[in-house]
């Protein structure tokens, strides 16, 4: 099976093209990055924006199945341009996916494309599958026309699965070094009152969901991809700071203060999702790391 891998060498890319490879698939990466080394490497690799139509699309066509992963990461200081680039980064170059996958004689017959849990917005208490609705701020304005260009493959014919992503814990790359390395130097802290809920998934885990989506026929539309142990942010300070071995001294991180360092971005991580894997439960999808403690204690000794 040929599969193609857009936006492959970010922190999850990397994760799934390994895992690609080890299991017999042949594999092309897209990207931006120019260094020479990567057209070395035991995919191939097309250098190119895909935000901008290009031959690039012809290669696309070529494959069976395209993981879509592109999108400019959220974690940083939001302004009028980082908040464009993070909605084009996502919509237009899906767009221009779903064109590809539409020239091509053969047609690709799968599109796994990204989302996030932000699709719902701040849902305080609720618990969220995929059935419940979309928010209204900024971040679910994005998932919503993210998933809505994705959806467009699947008038031409295309099965379209679409991985709502809670934050991906691994030890390469993603969030948690950086949360590692804050807790290790005792300067970790709950986020506003901590009572927001963390949806979260171990890499791994999120290897095997697109494994799994590969590979069954039957996986088709939105999947809410979070482990089953959700906890609240209050929770998730405690576990790592224990992990760690460390102590919880600073008794946490005003509202104010990450709106300050981060600007609107910082009040999104005072809120959050109790959002459910219930589609992957109902299918019998069977984690590697299930509660948070588990997979902590695989992030540790990784280092």
């Amino acid at each position: 099976m040929k599969v193609a891998v857009t936006g492959g060498l970010g922190f999850i890319g990397e994760q799934i093209t390994g895992g690609l490879l080890n299991n017999g698939f042949d594999v092309t990466v897209f990207a931006r990055n120019d260094d020479p080394g990567l057209f070395k490497k035991k995919f191939r690799y097309v250098k190119c924006d895909l935000t901008v139509q290009g031959d690039w699309q012809k290669v696309i066509g070529e494959h069976d199945a395209v993981i879509n992963l592109a999108g400019r990461g959220i974690f940083t200081r939001w302004n009028r341009a980082v908040k464009e680039d993070i909605y084009n980064s996502r919509t237009i170059s899906t767009a221009n996916i779903v064109e590809a996958m539409g020239m091509s004689k053969s047609k690709s017959k799968l599109l796994i494309n990204a989302s996030a849990v932000g699709y719902y917005g701040m849902s305080g208490d609720q618990v969220i599958n995929e059935k419940y609705p979309s928010g209204v701020d900024f971040l679910a304005m994005v998932c919503r026309q993210w998933e809505h260009e994705a959806l467009k493959a699947a008038e031409g014919g295309a099965r379209v699965v679409l991985l709502r992503f809670g934050t991906v814990l691994g030890s390469n790359g993603g969030a948690f070094p950086l949360m590692k390395k804050v807790f290790s130097l005792m300067m970790g802290a709950k986020l506003g009152n901590g009572n927001q809920w963390f949806p979260w998934i171990h890499c791994d885990d999120v290897c095997s969901v697109i494994m799994r989506a590969l590979k069954d026929k039957k996986m088709s539309g939105p999947y809410n991809c979070t482990a089953p142990g959700i906890v609240r942010n209050i929770d998730f300070t405690r576990e790592l700071a224990r992990s760690c071995g460390r102590p919880v001294i600073v008794p946490f991180v005003p509202v104010f203060a990450l709106r300050i360092m981060l600007g609107e971005f910082g009040v999104y991580l005072a809120g959050g999702q109790k959002a459910v894997p219930e589609r992957l439960a109902s299918e019998k999808f069977s984690f590697s790391f299930p509660d948070l403690n588990s997979a902590l204690a695989d992030l540790m000794k990784r280092g």
